[in-house]
């Protein structure tokens, strides 16, 4: 809507709210209306095209001109929201292919050492000798088995609390990165940077980790280089490459795994910032509080 719309007189403040949200804001302005302070709270709007919008209003009630009012103060996290609902969707994904994988392999290992022991159990009650090869075939089965929890677990969480943490989950990143696709990637990092907080570890490892991607897929790099620095109170993570660039039509990156590495560092107080030169590579920044020990 216009401004010269939403003033006018006749204009209806509820056209404005989505079906699903008019009964919340319609017993809230009746609260306001009988002088009981309202806390913030979330609501659909909808715009004059039709489109849908989330946000989070502000208000109190106020004397405006000598009379009532309510002054409001709408956030939009529309964007927000639907990063959200894009993370909880990768994590169902990501929670199905567990699922598939802890099904199809690990339980097709744990049913053959099922199996040889079973017939190992028949051997021994028909007074048989067990031999040394069916016992290695047992064994075998469950390194198999091992070795696939040992990855399924590295997938959920592939920072290691109990060594160096963060920095060396992101070297063995930048390994599997070179030899995968023949890039090479490298980090760098204060040996007196600590960060033990593991949510902060985490967003941070799925932004170094996006932004790797992104570089392999789009940018023709010839290398990759991740570092840590100190500023102040401050760390700032870099990555960079020396690709392509982000070109006019792209100058303001709007991919789905850009916005989510923003969301990312806002959901821990950072700020991520994004910078690109034609044939000069591409630089991402990130600004973060360093967790008090």
């Amino acid at each position: 809507y216009s401004r010269k719309e939403f003033y006018s007189k006749r204009f209806d403040f509820m056209k404005l709210i989505a079906p699903e949200s008019r009964d919340i804001v319609s017993a809230n302005i009746h609260k306001h209306n009988q002088g009981m302070d309202i806390p913030p709270y979330e609501y659909s709007l909808i715009t004059k095209n039709r489109q849908k919008l989330v946000g989070i209003i502000t208000s109190k009630l106020i004397i405006y001109g000598g009379r009532k009012s309510i002054l409001g103060i709408i956030t939009d996290i529309t964007e927000q929201r639907k990063l959200e609902r894009t993370l909880t969707e990768m994590e169902a994904r990501q929670r199905e292919r567990i699922g598939h994988d802890l099904h199809d392999g690990i339980g097709q290992y744990l049913t053959g050492v099922a199996f040889k022991c079973k017939a190992l159990e028949q051997q021994l009650l028909a007074g048989t000798a067990v031999s040394v090869s069916d016992l290695a075939e047992i064994k075998d089965l469950v390194n198999q088995a091992a070795q696939q929890v040992n990855q399924l677990s590295k997938g959920l969480s592939p920072i290691d609390t109990q060594q160096e943490g963060l920095f060396a989950a992101i070297e063995e990143l930048c390994d599997t990165t070179e030899k995968t696709f023949s890039i090479p990637c490298s980090i760098v990092y204060p040996p007196d940077l600590r960060i033990n907080n593991s949510i902060i570890a985490n967003h941070l490892y799925r932004i170094v980790q996006e932004g790797i991607i992104n570089s392999v897929k789009h940018s023709g790099t010839h290398a990759i280089a991740v570092s840590f620095g100190l500023q102040n109170k401050n760390a700032l993570l870099t990555i960079a490459d020396n690709g392509i660039g982000i070109t006019k039509k792209k100058k303001e990156p709007s991919g789905m795994g850009l916005r989510i590495m923003k969301y990312r560092a806002q959901l821990i107080g950072a700020t991520l910032k994004i910078s690109s030169s034609k044939n000069k590579g591409t630089t991402i920044e990130c600004l973060f509080p360093i967790p008090k020990e």
